[in-house]
């Protein structure tokens, strides 16, 4: 019976994921991106990096990369993020994004409190952001931990730079930075994520930003395991200012997870 629920799960899960189109955020998610806990300590590094390149009645063109590294001490923690993306045919660039970030905490673990600063830049000709620089200091706090869920909070004052692509616009912004994060384990093998970001601007009126991502894992078996994300992001100044630009983001994946080992 339980093996019967899982499958007539997933088959809606599926059903709606072949309907989705695939956008990336304007907003990016750092939350999801962690690997080591508050209490952890040590080292985790990852890099990728992807060519093909096919010609037959057209001449396509796709690269990938990306690197992660990620430090943790018992008061301090380093977070570096970067990754590119590009998918050309025939000249026409329908793909091409990056964004680099840089973070560091100051860790008070008994309280579940940290200071963290951050600097991040990011480009995305799709969306119409030729530049998009900003930097940020504020307090990340632990909500709740145990064996079941986790959860994370955080607030933050962030100094923000943008540059339109194909016209002579830019957006100088001071925001308010929040955000929360859970994780939940359902059963064994099975867990529900998602982060929440609100950043209203404080030296505008009606500019804001709102973005969420959630995330759903089943296991099948003890290696292979289905992973379900769903992205969403508005932007209400693009909307406003610039109506040729997406302001409403979303984006419906799915995929397959092989683990190995112990």
């Amino acid at each position: 019976m339980y093996r019967l629920h899982t499958l007539a799960c997933l088959g809606g899960l599926l059903f709606f994921c072949l309907y989705a189109e695939a956008l990336p955020a304007q907003v990016v998610n750092i939350e999801d991106r962690r690997s080591l806990q508050w209490d952890s300590a040590g080292v985790v590094g990852q890099a990728d990096l992807g060519f093909s390149l096919v010609q037959n009645t057209r001449s396509v063109i796709s690269i990938s990369e990306s690197a992660r590294f990620e430090k943790a001490w018992p008061r301090w923690h380093v977070l570096a993020l970067q990754q590119f993306s590009l998918v050309s045919v025939n000249q026409d660039r329908f793909v091409n994004r990056g964004f680099a970030h840089l973070r560091l905490a100051r860790k008070w673990a008994q309280q579940g409190l940290a200071w963290e600063s951050f600097a991040q830049w990011q480009y995305n000709e799709q969306q119409l952001i030729r530049l998009r620089a900003l930097a940020g200091s504020g307090v990340r706090f632990r909500l709740s931990a145990n064996d079941a869920h986790r959860a994370n909070g955080g607030l933050s004052l962030m100094a923000e730079y943008d540059e339109i692509k194909d016209t002579a616009l830019s957006f100088r912004a001071l925001r308010l930075n929040t955000y929360v994060s859970c994780s939940l384990r359902l059963y064994e093998g099975g867990v529900w994520s998602t982060t929440m970001y609100y950043q209203p601007a404080l030296t505008f009126r009606r500019d804001w930003r709102i973005s969420g991502q959630s995330a759903l894992e089943l296991a099948l078996t003890r290696v292979l395991t289905f992973i379900v994300r769903l992205q969403l992001s508005y932007d209400y100044r693009l909307e406003r200012e610039l109506p040729r630009a997406p302001a409403l983001i979303w984006s419906l994946q799915n995929g397959i997870r092989l683990r190995w080992g112990s």
